[in-house]
C-alpha cells in the first residue's frame, strides 16, 4: 500500500500546524507552507515549503503529487477590508486545477458562515461576530463561495469554538443544523477530523459543523 500523503496551508500553528504532526504521528507524508519553520524535529516524511498562499509557485511546490490538500489560514482582527481567505483559496483552486485536481481539497473555516450562520449562540452571533469579526466572514463567505463552485472534490470544515485542550477524539460532526448551537473543541480535536477525513472523504461536497 502506498504511503498517505497530506498536504497543509497554514501550518506555522493553531489546527495547521495541529494537523501536520498529528499526520506525522500516524505515518503520511506531509508537505507544508508556512511563512516561518514549523517547530517541529526533523523528520523524513515532512517537507518545509516556506512562503505565502498567496505565492501561486511556492503553492504549486506545496500541493504536487499529494493526495489530500487541507487550507487553514487565518487572519488577525480588523476593520478593514479583509481578502486574504479568498484570495488564497483562488491560488489554491487554480493551482490544483492545472498541476493536482484529482487531490481531495479540505477547507478550514469557521462558525457562521453559509448555513451555519445564526448557529453559533447569542454572544458570538449578536456582539463578537458582527463587532469584530464582520470583515473576515465577509471574506469566508467568498472563500466558501469559489470552494463550492469549484471543480474539486471539496469539503468546507466549519470548527466551532477552539480550544487548546487535548486530543480527545470525541467532538460533533454535523451538516444538519437544525436546533444545533455550535459547541467548544480543542485544535487537536479538528487536526483529527481533518487527519481522518483526508483519508475517508465521508463528507465530499459537504459542509460540516465540528464541535
Amino acid at each position: 500500500m502506498s504511503q498517505k500523503s497530506i498536504a497543509v496551508i497554514g501550518a506555522s500553528k493553531g489546527i495547521g500546524f495541529s494537523t501536520a504532526v498529528l499526520a506525522l504521528e500516524r505515518g503520511w507524508k506531509v508537505r507544508t507552507l508556512s511563512r516561518s519553520p514549523l517547530s517541529l524535529p526533523k523528520n523524513e516524511n515532512l517537507t518545509e515549503i516556506i512562503g505565502s498562499a498567496l505565492d501561486p509557485d511556492k503553492v504549486k511546490e506545496t500541493i504536487q503529487s499529494v493526495k489530500s490538500i487541507v487550507l487553514c489560514i487565518g487572519h488577525p482582527i480588523t476593520w478593514r477590508e479583509v481578502t486574504l481567505f479568498s484570495k488564497a483559496t483562488k491560488v489554491l483552486i487554480d493551482s490544483m486545477l492545472g498541476w493536482n485536481p484529482k487531490a481531495y481539497l479540505l477547507v478550514v473555516t469557521g462558525i457562521g458562515t453559509g448555513d451555519s450562520v445564526g448557529h453559533g449562540g447569542f454572544a458570538h452571533d449578536k456582539i463578537v461576530k458582527p463587532l469584530f469579526l464582520r470583515k473576515i466572514y465577509q471574506d469566508k463567505e467568498r472563500q466558501e463561495k469559489l470552494v463550492r463552485e469549484s471543480n474539486l472534490d471539496w469539503t468546507i470544515v466549519r470548527p466551532g469554538f477552539l480550544t487548546d485542550g487535548p486530543l480527545t477524539t470525541v467532538y460533533r460532526c454535523l451538516d444538519n443544523l437544525k436546533d444545533v448551537k455550535a459547541g467548544k473543541i480543542s485544535r487537536m480535536d479538528c487536526a483529527d477530523f481533518l487527519e481522518r477525513e483526508a483519508d475517508a472523504k465521508v463528507w465530499k461536497g459537504r459542509s460540516v459543523l465540528i464541535g
